[in-house]
């Protein structure tokens, strides 16, 4: 089973797997009786929530058809470990990291640099909440603009604690609480609970 990725950007001819090749490769996987449990590496590039969100449902799929699923990371961010807490089991390498600390949106606005460069941006703009041209038009964030960040980050997090409290069998306040003290090195994240470590002899034999 190839490593689960995630990227709404993928180049023209990439050999990497799409979004729904990787659903129905982990759903195929649920019926493999040649599988007798699946081990998953998830390496979120570009990922967006929703995709995320439908790979981990498919995880949980298999999950619930009961093969085991281990989940591997050498290091990994918030969309990796939001995909690996759907597993049986999470595997950390004892020197990794796992940066886990909640959701962040990161904006760039370019009007400055229009402006320093004598170009004046000329963009349809629908309605205070349609903030795609504000990247050209405008220097920093309207209060709309950061109101629908906001709530979309609210959002996301809350998934986020549901998902790993789901996971991994803990309480919402216990999984805040986690995130609120990461990032972590490999034995802080298995003191948190968010996973065990993987020896150096078990990987080698593996």
């Amino acid at each position: 089973m190839p490593e689960v990725e995630s990227d709404g950007f993928l180049p023209f001819g990439s050999d990497r797997p799409t979004l729904r090749a990787t659903v129905a490769e982990i759903r195929q996987a649920q019926h493999d009786a040649h599988l007798s449990a699946v081990v998953i590496e998830p390496r979120v590039s570009a990922g967006m929530w929703g995709q995320l969100q439908e790979l981990r449902a498919a995880i949980v799929e298999l999950r619930a058809s009961g093969k085991p699923v281990v989940a591997y990371l050498e290091s990994g961010g918030v969309g990796d470990y939001y995909l690996a807490s759907a597993a049986s089991r999470v595997l950390l390498m004892p020197g990794g990291q796992l940066d886990v600390t909640g959701t962040a949106t990161y904006e760039l606005f370019f009007r400055g640099a229009l402006d320093k460069l004598g170009v004046t941006p000329d963009l349809l703009h629908v309605g205070d909440y349609k903030t795609y041209s504000n990247t050209f038009t405008e220097r920093g964030m309207t209060p709309a603009h950061r109101e629908m960040n906001v709530a979309l980050n609210r959002d996301q997090y809350d998934e986020l604690v549901r998902a790993i409290a789901a996971g991994r069998g803990k309480t919402d306040v216990e999984v805040r609480a986690a995130l609120d003290n990461g990032p972590y090195q490999g034995a802080g994240a298995v003191t948190a609970g968010l996973g065990g470590i993987l020896s150096v002899s078990r990987l080698w034999a593996r």
